[in-house]
């Protein structure tokens, strides 16, 4: 059982997402251990910071600001109430990796305390999530808008300015009207002063052009400013959903997953203490099979783990050979019928030639369609399974008489992690088994889908592409 949990442990740790784990020893938060993720964004480049304290790996002098404070707040308070600590953005700067530099940085943690056996918590598994990219993003939007009420502030100016040369110009109407009076005195004194207004006249048009075309050199400067702070605003909402969904498929699968590995190790654990206690052998060994089934049933939910994690990493291995595809089908329907007694899994047809492909993957994924079938038709106890070759395509079907799928629900049937709910049916699993076996499929050129109706069961088809 530590085998298995070590092995999970570090399937679960070693993402692509920062984590450090720190033992919960106030003040000095001792590191223990952290992943790839975690030296890539920190900037260790192969410095090693295992088993020292936290502060002495990142100097709080150097952090700037007050971000030195709330994280060390933040271990104090997890460490003590030995609950989870959300922590929003803050500063905290780090080197760089070039001695004497430091690198301006923001950061978001998730700290969750582990307890050890005296319930108190031992540890701090700390996830970490550089933000410096978003809080940059915000401060360019934040000096556009400084910038739009800089030119809001020079249009007013110009503005002003305007009015003034209006002022001007009323002036000057006033002098000719003057001008007018003198008229009737002196032809030549109007002559002059004639040609003296119109010079007036071309400069006052000369400036009012000029000003004109400032106005709207300023107008469409002040367009493409609105035009970047919507583009920005858009991208920190599009940011953000990403974040939220993110976390809270996070939260909800972590939920899901220690729910699911709990439950066949209280059942192995119970199992085995009554083996302790009961001295019948015939019951004894009812025990050992049952304890037998739950370690089957953690180790399909250990193996999902580890080929979700091989998928998201592309180092999912296939090996792909010619093999009976008949002799395939029917080990899966036999194996099904033992390990499933509640139900008959017939086997209709079946296509009999040799393909080419990774036999140990495509056993799995016709082993999860038979699996969901009888999980998803408590009430039934009948499974059909078919194939046949039709137009090129190998092609293969499980219909159970179960519950059926929603038509909301069947474009989402093999999305990573999603589970069908239902009111008064519990389904065991992590919501893996259909989007591992769409990948297996993709893998072999191959399509998955669906028919179904409520009440009446499911239809699950597979197809492979084949040769003449």
């Amino acid at each position: 059982m530590e085998a298995i949990a070590e092995q999970l442990f570090f399937t679960l740790f070693n993402t692509k997402v920062p984590r450090v784990l720190l033992k919960a020893d106030n003040p000095d938060f001792t590191i223990v251990i952290y992943n790839e993720a975690y030296e890539k964004v920190t900037y260790l480049d192969g410095r090693d910071i295992t088993g020292i304290s936290l502060w002495e790996a990142f100097d709080p002098a150097n952090a700037g600001g007050d971000g030195a404070k709330l994280l060390m707040d933040a271990l104090v308070t997890a460490s003590k109430n030995n609950k989870p600590v959300h922590m929003p953005s803050f500063k905290y700067d780090i080197p760089s990796g070039h001695p004497g530099i430091n690198v301006q940085s923001w950061w978001q943690l998730e700290i969750i305390p582990v307890s050890g056996p005296g319930r108190a918590a031992s540890y701090l598994l700390t996830t970490i999530n550089n933000v410096t990219d978003q809080i940059e993003n915000s401060t360019a939007i934040l000096d556009s808008k400084l910038r739009e009420e800089t030119l809001n502030e020079q249009l007013e100016a110009i503005n002003k300015e305007l009015g003034n040369k209006n002022e001007v110009l009323q002036a000057t109407n006033d002098e000719l009207n003057t001008l007018n009076e003198k008229l009737t005195r002196s032809e030549n004194d109007f002559r002059m002063l004639n040609a003296e207004l119109e010079e007036r006249v071309i400069a006052r048009t000369q400036s009012l052009k000029e000003s004109y075309a400032q106005q709207q050199a300023l107008t469409e400067e002040l367009v493409t400013s609105t035009e970047e702070i919507t583009a920005s605003n858009e991208e920190l909402l599009r940011i953000n959903e990403e974040l939220r969904i993110s976390k809270q498929q996070k939260e909800e699968f972590l939920f899901i997953a220690s729910h699911e590995l709990r439950t066949p190790l209280t059942t192995i654990k119970a199992y085995n203490q009554l083996m302790q206690l009961t001295k019948d052998e015939i019951k004894r060994d009812r025990l050992v099979i049952k304890t037998a089934e739950s370690v089957e049933r953690l180790e399909k939910l250990i193996n999902n783990l580890l080929d979700l994690s091989k998928i998201s990493e592309s180092k999912m291995l296939y090996e792909k050979e010619p093999f009976d595809f008949k002799n395939l089908v029917t080990e899966c329907v036999e194996n099904a019928n033992d390990r499933y007694p509640t139900h008959e899994i017939v086997l209709e047809q079946v296509a009999e030639m040799t393909y080419t492909g990774d036999r140990f993957r495509l056993e799995q994924v016709i082993q999860n369609l038979l699996s969901n079938a009888v999980k998803y038709s408590p009430e039934a106890n009948k499974v059909l399974v078919n194939s046949w070759v039709e137009q090129y395509s190998l092609i293969v079907s499980v219909r159970d008489f179960g519950i059926g799928i929603a038509a909301s629900d069947k474009d989402k049937l093999f999305e990573r992690y999603f589970r069908v709910d239902h009111p008064t049916l519990r389904i065991e699993g992590l919501g893996l088994g259909l989007f591992i076996s769409s990948e297996i499929l993709k893998e072999h050129n191959g399509i998955c889908w669906i028919e179904s109706e409520i009440g009446k069961g499911s239809v699950f088809y597979f197809r492979l592409p084949v040769g003449n």
